[in-house]
């Protein structure tokens, strides 16, 4: 094994691992709120986007599968929590949006969760992890464009 492909190893295994925490800690927050995990991935797909978006674009941009994106907007549909508009682009591919009640829930998440972080934060330091944001942020960009090139060798 080269000294990268060991290094990446490690890198996802102690990414697996934070992830696991975080959710773990969270897991609280959601259930409070009558929410899943992928729950919380598509509306803060929908609320924090620039544009209406479709579940095929929220599944590609998180790397799910359209399915699990389908399932969870399905739903916050059915809930209130967001709605769906006509796709000028596309006639089958809807447009997701975030409703009145949808951006209220957020919101209350969001405090939750601001109130936990306080606690999870202790003995972090601010820099440290804006540094280990950016890091992240460079290697989710170089992989993304890795798939993209290689996805693309395969036509």
């Amino acid at each position: 094994m080269t000294r990268m492909n060991s290094a990446f190893t490690q890198f996802a295994d102690e990414l697996a691992r934070i992830r696991g925490r975080v959710d773990g800690a969270f897991r609280t927050v959601r259930q409070s709120l009558e929410l899943s995990h992928i729950d919380v991935v598509v509306l803060n797909s929908v609320i924090g986007a620039s544009h209406p978006l479709t579940v095929p674009q929220i599944s590609r941009s998180l790397g799910y599968a359209r399915q699990v994106i389908q399932r969870a907007a399905g739903g916050l549909l059915a809930r209130g929590i967001i709605a769906m508009q006509d796709n000028s682009d596309h006639k089958r591919a809807r447009l997701l949006v975030a409703t009145d009640p949808g951006r209220e829930l957020k919101a209350e998440y969001e405090r939750r969760a601001l109130a936990l972080m306080d606690s999870l934060n202790q003995g972090l330091k601010a820099g440290a992890v804006e540094e280990a944001a950016r890091g992240l942020n460079m290697i989710r960009i170089t992989l993304e464009r890795n798939l993209r090139r290689a996805g693309a060798d395969k036509d």
